[in-house]
């Protein structure tokens, strides 16, 4: 190989070393890589929201479990407000004992009326509980009548009942939202990738 020919590699090989690093194509292709990487955590993201929620709310009904959402403090600290109380419905009301906490209708309410409080008595012959609210000072007002008991509190979830309720009341807008948000990281994600393909 002769001297010309090792001088100009040496002098080539230098011109690449000396080639700018940040040129428009790298940038445009780590922009493009974190906008792949950003689309693909978004939609991983929503897919485990969506499974927990489904995990939380659709599936326990199945096991005959049922999740109610606290809205009042009457029950505190024992069941804090915006938590998931799950309520095993597979119970019978005779075997309920003192401390159990239940979830039961109240007497001439709708149907979807119900209170989750804590069993003070047991009366078996006259088929009825007496209830009270760990935070409340006196005794539900009436007994409850086994028939309008529903069920048992087994677990309790803490703020997952803020979270489900704000999912289900704003259901529409967030998926307004999700899919406004997705169809505009992919669109960038792709419109990089076309840029950097044209470049």
């Amino acid at each position: 190989m002769s001297e010309t020919h090792i001088r100009g590699s040496i002098v080539a090989d230098q011109n690449q070393k000396l080639e700018p690093e940040n040129t428009p194509n790298k940038q445009a292709s780590r922009l493009q890589a974190f906008m792949c990487k950003l689309a693909k955590v978004v939609i991983n993201v929503e897919l485990v929201i969506a499974l927990l929620v489904m995990v939380a709310v659709l599936l326990p009904p199945v096991f005959g479990v049922k999740p109610y959402c606290v809205l009042t403090g009457s029950m505190e600290p024992a069941l804090p407000v915006g938590s998931m109380a799950y309520i095993d419905t597979n119970i019978d009301a005779k075997d309920l004992k003192e401390g159990d906490i239940v979830t039961f209708r109240i007497e001439g309410e709708s149907s979807d009326k119900v209170v989750t409080h804590r069993v003070v008595e047991n009366d078996k012959e006259a088929h009825q509980l007496t209830t009270q609210g760990d935070a409340n000072e006196a005794q539900d007002n009436g007994c409850v009548a086994y028939a309008n008991v529903l069920g048992k509190t087994v677990e309790c979830v803490p703020y997952l009942g803020h979270v489900v309720t704000f999912v289900m009341n704003n259901k529409i807008k967030i998926i307004i939202v999700l899919i406004v948000f997705n169809a505009a990281v992919l669109y960038l994600a792709n419109s990089k990738k076309k840029d950097l393909a044209q470049s």
